[in-house]
Parts: structure tokens; sequence; C-alpha cells
């Protein structure tokens, strides 16, 4: 009998797309989530991040999670453009807070002021 793993949870598919409750309650029967583990979502959530370190999984809005197949492609260009936007949206945040603490380490600022 081979092993699952946690992504062999996951479909393939957006017409095949589970849902998150479903997913944790997967998970959980699976044993993938630690006895006495207080928040089951949070730790799937977690588990879904780090698989899409080596796989593509799609959440679609209000529809669950896959991972996409060739008749997806239009989803799977979506979904990049979508996760540039969040990443830019992000570097930016981290470009304002890198110059100012660099004026502050430098004495060219006293205090943080509201924009």
């Amino acid at each position: 009998m081979a092993l699952i793993r946690f992504i062999d949870l996951i479909p393939s598919g957006a017409d095949n797309a589970i849902k998150r409750a479903e997913l944790v309650k997967l998970a959980d029967s699976y044993g993938f989530i630690p006895e006495g583990q207080k928040d089951k979502d949070r730790f799937v959530r977690g588990m879904i991040e780090n698989a899409r370190k080596k796989n593509v999984i799609i959440c679609k809005p209000r529809g669950g999670y896959y991972v996409p197949t060739v008749k997806d492609k239009d989803a799977l260009k979506v979904y990049i453009a979508g996760e540039k936007r969040r990443a830019q949206s992000i570097y930016a945040g981290i470009k304002m807070a890198t110059n100012v603490l660099e004026d502050l380490e430098h004495g060219r600022l006293q205090e943080v002021k509201k924009a």
C-alpha cells in the first residue's frame, strides 16, 4: 500500500476543487493534523502553503482548491497575474519600511509619521 501525501488530497481540475473545510476533515482523517491541534484550519492553510513550494495549487473563489490541468490554462493565467499583483503590493510595503528604517538608522528621521 502506497503512502498518501497531503498533495494527494487536493484534486486535479477546477471541476473537482475541494473546499477547505472538506480538506481539513480529510487531512484530519488521514492523520495529517497532529492530535490536539487547536486550529485545524490554520494548520491546513500552512500545509497548503508548504505544498505550494513544490506544486501549483489554485484556490478559486468560493470554489475550493485544486491542482490545474491542461484545461485550466486560463485559470492558471489568472492565478499567476493575481499572485504577481499581491507580491508587488507586499514588496511595496517592505520597500517603504526598509526606507524608513534606513532613515531612522542614519538620523534622517526622528519620528515615523503617518502620511
